[in-house]
């Protein structure tokens, strides 16, 4: 079977200095059809987009509601079987869509596809990898855990017109919605990990991850109400809300620590506890409490016992689907 077509979105708005290698890791690659959507940058993003314009499918520059939105508009005017976005500060490696394109030919089936995330820091030195996860609704639901590195994932268009677009009311956690109604709609026997750096994810104090702990926070809880009080989640799902909220605050928990915000990391983790005593007990909360005071950043002791508070996979979370 023919590889298919890939349409790749970015949303872009006043990151000049980046999306010159963000551009550069597309149009290097072979059989990929490229949109860039701009939110009406100032910057002199539209330099750099212009000076590429002769190789893209099409480009735009206007003010929108956000990525979600741009996203969407992208999505809607692309023509490839196989969909996915990568925002302008990030990139792919190097073969990464021929990878891509090769699984999806090769199993007509197969709806969602997610490789390895490099994790780099402002220059571009890799710092850390986000290793492939499929859609565990379960625990991406009770826990925030298990998200992919979003510029790893593609999906087939079919997905995308079967469930919808991007939320626009989102701008930190509309990636974990979108996988998270995903995983509640198809089948995990239709979406695979490859163990394969597709993309780089850039950790800087602009990226927008870097800067909001307590906005990405009240949209995760957000999403909670919105799913909880709708009839997307089955019996199963609905009798553990409690644990949903406190799994909330404990990655809030471990956000405001890697932020350096350790009094409101304990506040936060004591409030999981509050809410799911089970999965939050006392002593669980304790020694979070203890190793908070360490810099999360600069101690490679505080990640490892942080690691470990996580703990491992609950079994009865595994294989849970609608």
């Amino acid at each position: 079977m023919n590889p298919p077509l890939i349409s790749v979105v970015t949303p872009s708005f006043n990151h000049a200095a980046y999306l010159e290698q963000t551009i550069q890791s597309v149009l290097s690659q072979d059989g990929v059809e490229y949109w860039i959507m701009d939110g009406g940058s100032t910057d002199g993003s539209l330099e750099v987009i212009r000076a590429h314009a002769g190789r893209l499918a099409g480009w735009t520059s206007e003010p929108d509601r956000g990525q979600g939105e741009a996203i969407n508009k992208g999505w809607a005017r692309a023509t490839g079987e196989v969909l996915g976005w990568l925002n302008s500060d990030d990139w792919y490696c190097p073969g990464a869509l021929g990878r891509v394109a090769a699984e999806f030919a090769a199993d007509p089936d197969l709806l969602l596809l997610a490789g390895d995330c490099l994790m780099t820091d402002v220059s571009g030195q890799t710092i850390g990898l986000k290793a492939a996860r499929t859609l565990d609704t379960a625990r991406m639901l009770l826990t925030g855990g298990d998200v992919p590195g979003q510029p790893a994932v593609f999906i087939r268009r079919s997905v995308f017109q079967a469930v919808g677009g991007l939320r626009t009311d989102l701008h930190y956690t509309l990636d974990f919605e979108y996988w998270l109604r995903i995983g509640l709609r198809f089948p995990a026997e239709q979406m695979r990990c490859i163990h394969t750096p597709l993309a780089a994810v850039r950790v800087w104090p602009g990226a927008k991850t870097s800067r909001g702990v307590q906005a990405i926070s009240d949209e995760h809880r957000r999403i909670l109400d919105d799913y909880f009080a709708g009839d997307a989640l089955p019996p199963g799902y609905l009798a553990r809300k409690p644990e949903a909220y406190a799994g909330a605050f404990w990655k809030q928990a471990s956000l405001e620590w890697q932020a350096g915000q350790g009094g409101r990391a304990r506040a936060s983790a004591r409030e999981a506890g509050r809410l799911a005593p089970g999965a939050y007990p006392p002593g669980r909360v304790r020694r979070f409490w203890l190793v908070s005071w360490l810099p999360y950043r600069y101690s490679r002791v505080a990640r490892r016992v942080w690691s470990r508070l996580r703990g491992p996979r609950p079994s009865e979370w595994i294989g849970v689907r609608v």
